[in-house]
């Protein structure tokens, strides 16, 4: 496998109106740094959808679960940031936090 895409529920509009985002304890179906985790042991690179208003810190974190940088898109509708896609791996390392 060359790429794992990942699109965990994390709750929806809710979620946009607190401050940040938990990585930890935001998606219903379990923590963020073990499916990760688990989907970085199949394949070494990842993309995560996840909202906006995610921790940095809590990505940097998991760039070194995944000791690999990550690369963070943002997802722009009209101008406005409506999420992002954290990318950890070879595939993406030219751009990193």
């Amino acid at each position: 496998v060359d790429l794992f895409g990942l699109c965990p529920p994390w709750g929806g509009p809710e979620d946009l109106s607190a401050d940040t985002w938990d990585l930890r304890s935001g998606i219903p179906c379990g923590d963020g740094y073990l499916l990760t985790a688990m989907a970085y042991s199949t394949a070494k690179n990842i993309a995560l959808v996840l909202p906006r208003n995610t921790q940095e810190s809590q990505l940097r974190s998991l760039a070194a679960v995944c000791n690999s940088p990550c690369r963070v898109l943002e997802m722009n509708v009209r101008g406005k940031c409506k999420l992002i896609v954290a990318c950890f791996g070879p595939l993406f390392s030219q751009t990193a936090l």
